[in-house]
């Protein structure tokens, strides 16, 4: 073979290494998974906790959270507790408590549910950073907890 041709087969096999040194594609991580833990009725607020989950393999550092809440489909509320923050390990989950006001609707539904007049009541939320984007969502029925007035799962 002739030099030429040597030294251009040399510097393809260089390329083609080189490009099988770049390492694995970069996979982005999945957004914080939200769950309701509990509520509980404090006149005049109502103090939810929330477990936020990080399915991921690498912690998540989130800053800036709020949490909107809807209860029997009533108005949206937003938290009125300043603005958290939590760090998240890989694969884990960490709570946090959020405060509201509660409307006069709300507080009469969620009255009449831990009176036992309904057997559940269904609410939906979602995890806010920067007051507006949405990092994750859930929906569900709160049940009253058996012995423990006021409070709700």
């Amino acid at each position: 073979m002739r030099p030429v041709a040597l030294r251009w087969i040399a510097g393809l096999a260089f390329v083609i290494g080189l490009a099988g040194c770049s390492g694995p594609p970069k996979i982005s991580g999945q957004d914080p998974v939200l769950a309701l833990d509990s509520m509980q009725i404090e006149p005049p607020a109502l103090n939810v906790r929330v477990r936020i989950g990080n399915v991921n393999d690498f912690t998540q550092a989130l800053d800036e959270l709020s949490l909107e809440l809807v209860i029997a489909g009533f108005d949206p509320q937003r938290s009125r507790t300043p603005l958290q923050s939590v760090q998240v390990a890989a694969t884990s989950r960490e709570a946090l408590d959020f405060k509201f006001s509660v409307t006069p609707e709300m507080l009469d539904a969620l009255q009449r549910l831990d009176r036992g007049d309904l057997e559940r009541v269904p609410w939906s939320m979602r995890l806010l950073r920067d007051e507006n984007r949405q990092l994750s969502e859930a929906f569900g029925y709160i049940f009253r907890v058996p012995g423990q007035p006021g409070r709700f799962r």
